[in-house]
């Protein structure tokens, strides 16, 4: 990549802690005013009695608790203004802080030159978003495409991204930093099989100590790339910013099992233990397919043996699709498995890790019958975890949720989108520090829009509110990415076609 000078680096990882939610307490008036008149002697020749003393003065009442304001859904804005059919976009990835602060970050392609920059903006709360920062360029003489990446942010304002670029038809894999109010370091090759390798998609997370990590497939040795030489790899970035070597996080050399065949998923908790899943590949034998898998990475421990979430059986494939962790270190999955039987449809199971444990056998969450995938999972620190997915009705898509109490106990599924009229895709969900779980997706109904909805500590899901609609139905990407803070607030960022060759990325701020 001709703009990116990579260096190679090494250092330590280490761990976390989040912030607490930013409470306003209430001014007190303390006191009380008391007048009291003393007696005095009189003349006249005789003694005269003193003045009963005045009564005490009657305390203001104290004011009323400041009640405090319900959040919501601001005003949908550009990240950057359209420009004609000179410009498409990929991406955005947005990631929080603890304080309620956000980053996004997207590739702008110049479709007339065939340049491309991978960008980023911040948001801080009571200031809006600030500049555009370029993290790194390619010109059209590189021949460039974008892979994927993903993006992270620390309570002190360092940002962590990680990143893979094409240029002359060979991947590279980067990760870079960035403090608070400084530009981005130059990047950081991470992966050294720069000649023959390709990727997968890269997934990233970073804790409130300013530490990343970093997961990808990575194919060796051979181009084009060949699956059997696929492996799971991660890196992890030091608070100073400094990349560590990356290390083999996949199955043992030998076992017959290997691979990233999708984009990993990746969460992290209060301590900086790190559960990542992804999609694996058992590449011959009876049991050959693709099969859901996860690890965990404790701070006492290191990388766990990875282990495969569905029992292998012939024609029965599982695909992960998210995981989440809680502040004890138990751990949750959230995959689809398909049949080999005609007839019988894709359904949603759910896996939890108890902490220090093992993985659990998955349980059915939809309890359908009906085509059912695209899941997501939150996890609250008492162990319930909630789970969302996509399912199949007459006429479009529908979303849907159930919860798995701690004990294993699935309750019984609902609908959370409209029953008519709805076209669902790219729901994301997350919580907030106290347990609140904020849901995004885009729809369908009749025009293209993002919708969400939010779900209070006692379980309760709030109303259907907007986070932005199109005028025309020109389209827009409804995948939209998701990030909430631990202080209840969150984000949300897309791209939309702008209808002459362009697309423009787009944000908006729930607080």
């Amino acid at each position: 990549m001709a703009a990116v000078t990579p260096t190679h680096t090494a250092a330590p990882a280490v761990s976390c802690a989040p912030s607490p939610r930013h409470a306003r307490s209430p001014r007190l008036l303390a006191g009380l005013m008391a007048a009291v008149l003393l007696g005095a002697c009189g003349g006249g020749g005789g003694d005269s009695p003193a003045p009963a003393p005045a009564p005490a003065a009657t305390p203001a009442p104290a004011p009323a608790p400041a009640t405090p304001t319900a959040r919501a859904w601001q005003t949908a804005e550009r990240l950057r203004a359209t420009d004609g059919p000179s410009n498409g976009t990929a991406g955005p990835v947005v990631a929080a802080n603890a304080n309620g602060a956000f980053i996004v970050a997207w590739v702008d392609a110049d479709l007339g030159t065939g340049d491309r920059s991978l960008l980023t903006r911040r948001y801080t709360p009571g200031a809006g978003w600030g500049p555009t920062d370029v993290v790194a360029s390619w010109t059209s003489a590189d021949r460039p495409s974008f892979q994927g990446m993903s993006v992270g942010l620390a309570p002190n304002g360092t940002a962590a991204i990680a990143f893979i670029g094409r240029s002359n038809l060979r991947d590279s894999l980067y990760g870079s930093h960035q403090t608070a109010g400084g530009a981005w370091a130059t990047p950081t090759l991470l992966e050294d099989d720069d000649v023959g390798s390709s990727f997968s998609r890269v997934a990233l997370v970073m804790d409130n100590n300013g530490v990343a990590t970093a997961v990808w497939g990575q194919d060796f040795d051979v181009f084009p790339a060949v699956f059997n030489t696929r492996r799971a790899l991660a890196a992890r970035m030091a608070a100073n910013g400094t990349w560590g070597p990356y290390v083999d996080i996949d199955f043992p050399a030998g076992s017959g099992i290997n691979g990233i065949g999708l984009t990993p998923r990746l969460a992290v908790n209060a301590n900086g233990d790190v559960v990542a899943g992804w999609t694996t590949n058992i590449v011959a034998g009876p049991t050959a397919g693709q099969y859901a898998a996860a690890t965990v990475f404790t701070q006492g421990g290191g990388w766990a043996t990875p282990a495969l979430l569905t029992t292998p059986v012939s024609g029965y494939n599982s695909v992960l699709e998210d995981v989440a962790i809680a502040s004890d270190g138990s751990a949750a999955a959230a995959m689809h498995r398909t049949s080999p039987v005609v007839g019988e449809n894709r359904s949603v199971l759910l896996a939890r890790r108890a902490a220090g444990g093992a993985w659990g056998s998955a349980v059915e969450v939809d309890q359908t019958g009906a085509e059912s995938l695209f899941s997501r999972v939150a996890l609250a620190n008492d162990g319930t975890a909630v789970v969302i997915w996509q399912q199949a009705s007459a006429g479009g898509n529908l979303l849907y949720t159930n919860t798995v109490a701690a004990g294993g106990s699935v309750g019984t599924a609902s609908m959370l989108s409209a029953s008519a009229g709805s076209i669902i895709s790219g729901a994301m969900m997350q919580r907030d520090s106290t347990g609140n779980i904020v849901l995004v997706w885009g729809a369908y109904e009749p025009s293209y829009r993002l919708v969400s909805r939010v779900r209070d500590t006692a379980g309760n899901w709030g109303t259907q509110s907007g986070v932005w609609s199109l005028a025309s139905n020109i389209g827009f990407d409804s995948d939209a990415a998701l990030a909430v803070s631990a202080d209840g607030s969150a984000a949300a960022a897309w791209h939309v076609l702008d209808g002459v060759g362009g697309a423009v990325p787009w944000v908006n701020v729930y607080r």
